[in-house]
């Protein structure tokens, strides 16, 4: 009777070893589909690493000058030669979208920049490429650039879309560089159209025309005479007289024999 318990008990534990041993074979298996499933994510997430790392140095811009950096673009397309510092920037995302040929940033050199202005057709006719220029920026008004005029655009543009103003773009450059400057600032130009020293001038409005002549009143004592003059160049306000009148003659602004 012994003999047979001890038997039993035996197999009792025999059986308690076979449940352990079955157990652990599952748990081990479990274990190394996990283990496999582990390494394949890994391994994935090794080759998504080294394609990112990739496309990170095939994707690299780097640009061939030092700048400040706009988004968007900066350009004659823009109206009235705006720099958009906004634009399309929300799309430069991961997954983003952007157009073909679409300008994402731009670097703009400060050492190199342009003037750029709008004038009016009734003074494009002055504006020719090689005209001196001086420029005041409005941000250092006690700053003045030496330059020229650099293009004059042929075809007009409207100031606005019912606008009936015609101007005309034209560009100029300046000597130097002044690291102050940048991009975008405001300033006032003077153009240099003409030069003429030693000239007699008189203002535009005490000349009158008659029959293609132009003429002043000229003081003469207590009365005035009418005097026949050549004019010269002009800068829209005053007038030079080329003959007819002496430098310290006087002259009226309107018609003192008309009552």
């Amino acid at each position: 009777k012994e003999v047979e318990e001890k038997r039993l008990e035996v197999d009792k534990k025999k059986a308690e070893l076979e449940k352990t041993r079955v157990q652990d074979e599952g748990d081990l298996a479990e274990k190394k589909a996990a283990l496999a499933k582990a390494e394949r994510t890994l391994d994935k997430a090794r080759k998504e690493v080294a394609d990112l790392e990739h496309d990170s140095k095939a994707l690299q811009v780097v640009s061939p000058r030092d700048g400040v950096v706009f988004y968007g673009r900066t350009g004659d397309d823009m109206p009235a030669g705006m720099i958009v510092f906004g634009g399309r920037n929300n799309e430069m995302r991961v997954g983003g979208r952007v157009r073909t040929h679409e300008v994402l940033m731009t670097v703009a050199a400060m050492d190199n920049l342009s003037i750029r202005m709008r004038v009016l057709e009734n003074d494009i006719q002055h504006m020719k490429p090689g005209l001196a220029i001086s420029v005041r920026p409005d941000a250092f008004p006690n700053l003045v650039l030496d330059g020229k005029l650099t293009q004059v655009d042929q075809i007009a543009s409207r100031e606005g879309f019912f606008s009936e103003v015609r101007e005309f773009t034209v560009k100029g450059s300046y000597e130097g560089v002044h690291d102050p400057l940048r991009s975008g600032m405001n300033c006032r130009v003077t153009v240099h159209a003409d030069s003429v020293p030693d000239a007699v001038q008189v203002p535009v409005v005490s000349v009158f025309e008659e029959d293609g002549e132009h003429y002043c009143f000229v003081k003469d004592g207590p009365s005035a005479r009418r005097q026949k003059v050549e004019l010269g160049a002009t800068n829209g306000k005053r007038v030079q007289i080329v003959q007819g009148l002496k430098p310290d003659e006087v002259v009226f602004l309107y018609d003192p024999n008309r009552t």
